[in-house]
C-alpha cells in the first residue's frame, strides 16, 4: 500500500458544510464552496496552503466550483442553490496589498482580491446540481445539470469578454432529478455528456443519460444504450483519452466503481481504425470490471491524468485509490484514513 502524508487548509472559517474543492489545472489553485453561500480561493506557497480570497455573492448554497483550462485564462464558474451560475475570472497581477495569516485582507470588506464577477446565468428553473466545463479543443463552453432533469450548455461569445455567453442547449435529459455530468475527453469521436441521477424514484434504466453531439456542437442526440443500476449512481466522470480509440467512463454507484469502455460501432480498437463519426452513429457499451471496497458510499470520483489511476472518496470519510496494473488488472494500491477528531488542528479544516 502506497502511503500519504495528510495536510490540512488552517482555518478554512467556512460556517456549514462543504461541498465541493475544486483544484485547478496546475494543482496549485484551490476553491471551495459551502451551504454558507462562501467561495474561498486557496493559494499554494512555500508556507503552506493560503487563503487569498473569498466572496459571497450567492443566494443560496453553493454546491459545485470549476476552473476553465488555463488556455483561457483564470476563470471559475460556481453553480448554486439559487439558480444561477456565476462566472468569474482574475485579474492577471495579483493583489500585493497585506494579509492577515488567514487570507483575508487587512481592513476591506472586499476580499475577492482580483476576482470579478463577469456574469450571472439565469435560464435554470431549478435547483444547479452540477457544471463541467467542456474540453478546450471545443472552446469555451460550460454545461450544467439541474434537479428538474436538464441539461443545459452555454458557449462565451468571445473569450476575451465574458460577459457575453449564449445558451446553445436546453433540454429535458431525464424525468428525475440529475445529480453529475461530465464531458467525453476523446477528441476523435463527436462529444458526449453523460448525466447520472441519485433519485431513488428512479428505475434503474434511467439512472444514467448519455447525449451525443454532433462534431460542430449544433445538434445533439439521446443514445438509446442503456445501463442499469439498481443503486443511485452519485458521480460519473470520463477518464482521459490518452491516445485510446475509445471512450472511458467511470461510475460510482451504491458501493462500487463500474468502468466501461464506449466504442463506436464498426470500429476495431484493435487495429486502432477511426471513423469520422457524425450524430447518426452509435455507440457500444461494453462492461469493463468493477471495483468494491468497503460498505460505504461512493460520493466521488476522479482520474489522474494518464487514466490508469482512479481515487474515489466514500461516504465514510476514506479516499481509496485504485490502479490499473501491468497485468491488466485494477488494483487497490492505497486507502487514506481520515484524521481523527482529536488530530483535527480546527473543526472547519479541509483535508486533502
Amino acid at each position: 500500500m502506497l502511503s500519504f502524508d495528510i495536510q490540512h487548509f488552517p482555518t478554512c472559517e467556512h460556517q456549514d458544510t462543504i461541498h465541493h474543492v475544486e483544484f485547478d489545472f496546475y494543482g496549485k489553485r484551490v476553491a471551495t464552496v459551502s451551504s454558507d453561500k462562501v467561495v474561498c480561493i486557496w493559494d499554494k506557497t512555500p508556507a503552506g496552503w493560503v487563503k487569498t480570497a473569498w466572496w459571497k455573492k450567492h443566494g443560496g448554497a453553493v454546491w459545485k466550483a470549476r476552473f476553465a483550462h488555463p488556455e483561457y485564462g483564470q476563470i471559475l464558474a460556481t453553480s448554486s442553490f439559487d439558480n444561477t451560475i456565476q462566472i468569474f475570472d482574475k485579474d492577471a497581477t495579483d493583489s500585493t496589498e497585506q494579509i492577515s495569516h488567514t487570507g483575508v485582507h487587512i481592513g476591506r470588506m472586499d476580499s475577492s482580491n482580483g476576482w470579478s464577477r463577469r456574469r450571472v446565468l439565469t435560464e435554470s428553473t431549478s435547483n444547479i446540481t452540477d457544471i463541467q466545463f467542456a474540453p478546450h479543443y471545443l472552446g469555451l463552453r460550460l454545461a450544467a445539470c439541474t434537479a428538474a432533469g436538464k441539461i443545459m450548455i452555454w458557449e462565451a461569445d468571445d473569450i476575451m469578454a465574458l460577459e457575453n455567453w449564449n445558451i446553445t442547449f436546453n433540454f429535458e435529459a431525464s424525468n428525475y432529478r440529475l445529480s453529475s455530468l461530465t464531458w467525453s475527453t476523446n477528441r476523435y469521436h463527436p462529444p458526449l455528456i453523460t448525466a447520472s441521477s441519485d433519485d431513488a424514484d428512479a428505475s434503474p434504466a434511467e439512472k444514467l443519460v448519455m447525449v451525443k453531439f454532433n462534431t460542430n456542437m449544433t445538434s445533439y442526440k439521446p443514445l438509446k444504450d442503456k445501463m442499469d443500476f439498481n443503486d443511485q449512481v452519485t458521480y460519473v466522470s470520463f477518464g482521459p483519452s490518452a491516445g485510446l480509440t475509445y471512450h472511458k467512463l467511470g461510475i460510482a454507484a451504491g458501493n462500487s466503481i463500474y468502468i466501461y469502455h464506449l466504442q463506436v460501432q464498426g470500429e476495431d480498437d484493435s487495429n486502432g481504425t477511426r471513423n469520422q463519426a457524425s450524430t447518426d452513429q452509435e455507440f457500444s457499451i461494453k462492461p469493463y470490471i468493477k471495483l468494491e471496497n468497503g460498505n460505504s458510499q461512493v460520493v466521488r470520483i476522479s482520474w489522474n491524468i494518464l487514466g490508469d489511476v482512479i481515487s474515489a472518496v466514500y461516504a465514510d470519510g476514506y479516499v481509496r485509490l485504485w490502479k490499473y496494473t501491468f497485468s491488466n488488472k485494477w488494483a487497490l494500491v492505497s486507502v487514506v484514513n481520515p484524521p481523527e477528531e482529536a488530530e483535527k488542528v480546527n473543526k472547519d479544516d479541509v483535508y486533502y
